[in-house]
């Protein structure tokens, strides 16, 4: 589950880190946000993109998009026009909400009737898009398989 939403502090933060060590490229820059001083911590920068590559994508940042424009030598501000985030899209990857669900549920934070109103608020999706349905039935296949073979291990 994640939320498109700015953060202005750490976008300055950010170019001045990827300008002082000259990166060019994709970077993925991960912080988290303490419950006790509510500040952000820096944990790691990875040169790739992420998995949540649709929430950026339906956010009005289509990395993937960028990057091959780049690749091939076109220019996407041209092709593309300006660009700009649409904060508050909601982003769901069903998989791994559930597994958050279990451990918030045991920790007395989270009913399974407010996870489930909160996943219909999701309006980009980890594995599933109408265009392209094929990843969401490959994970979902894999998934069973998976649970299968795991009931079948444990007979």
């Amino acid at each position: 589950f994640g939320i498109s939403e700015r953060h202005p502090e750490l976008e300055s933060a950010v170019k001045t880190l990827l300008e002082n060590i000259q990166y060019k490229g994709f970077a993925m820059i991960e912080f988290a946000r303490s419950r006790e001083d509510k500040l952000f911590y820096f944990l790691e920068l990875n040169t790739r993109t992420s998995w949540t590559n649709r929430l950026y994508a339906d956010a009005g940042i289509d990395l993937t998009q960028i990057g091959y424009m780049n690749m091939v030598g076109l220019d996407y501000r041209q092709i593309v026009g300006p660009i700009k985030q649409r904060d508050g899209v909601v982003w769901l990857d069903l998989r791994r909400d559930l597994g958050a669900l279990k451990i918030k549920r045991r920790q007395g934070v989270l009913s399974a009737s407010d996870w489930f109103l909160s996943i219909f608020r999701a309006r980009s999706f980890a594995w599933w898009d109408w265009r392209d349905p094929l990843p969401f039935f490959g994970t979902l296949i894999s998934d069973i398989g998976m649970r299968l073979r795991s009931l079948w291990s444990s007979a």
